[in-house]
């Protein structure tokens, strides 16, 4: 699924602030050396996480409601049950990535896979589902050891997922978790 960056609106602001999502605040889009990484950032997210702009100029209200009055790009973090933040961090794709997969993300929960994983995931848990533990242990040792080799981002987070997926379906009552990510 492609996504792209919303334009948000106040009204849209209400339906969404119980979800956890960055937005980026602008003043007139004169951002431009970070707009496209800021849509990379939108099409590449997980789908839990709504990344949107909003034009102060036309969204005074929202705009003063959240105090982004200053320099711009103003991002500002709403996570689940949270106080909205300012971003601090990089404003490279890589960073914004980074950001949102390890704070914004709802992750994957193998108890609930329906409502909470991907299909990719889904698929992932039912392949591994039901293999012992000592199975379940070679495949994490294999994991860990593929991660400390030099890997781009998208591999290293893949291969993240997959251990926090192989932890879960673990039986730690009668064998204790043997690797840490």
């Amino acid at each position: 699924m492609v996504r792209t960056v919303s334009e948000f609106s106040k009204a849209a602001f209400k339906i969404f602030s119980v979800s956890s999502f960055l937005s980026n605040v602008e003043s007139n889009y004169s951002c431009t050396r970070m707009k496209p990484d800021w849509d990379l950032l939108a099409e590449r997210s997980h789908p839990s996480v709504l990344i949107a702009d909003v034009n102060c100029q036309v969204e005074v209200d929202l705009c003063g409601d959240h105090h982004t009055g200053g320099t711009y790009p103003t991002i500002l973090v709403f996570a689940k049950n949270k106080e909205p933040e300012l971003y601090q961090g990089g404003r490279g794709f890589l960073d914004l990535i980074k950001f949102v997969d390890d704070n914004l993300v709802e992750k994957c929960d193998t108890s609930h896979s329906e409502e909470t994983c991907t299909e990719k995931e889904k698929r992932y848990i039912s392949k591994w589902k039901g293999k012992d533990n000592k199975m379940l242990n070679k495949e994490v040792k294999r994991l860990l050891a593929i991660k400390d080799e030099e890997l781009t981002y998208e591999l290293e987070k893949w291969i993240r997922e997959r251990i926090r997926i192989l932890e879960q379906l673990r039986d730690t009552k009668t064998d204790p978790v043997e690797a840490e990510l």
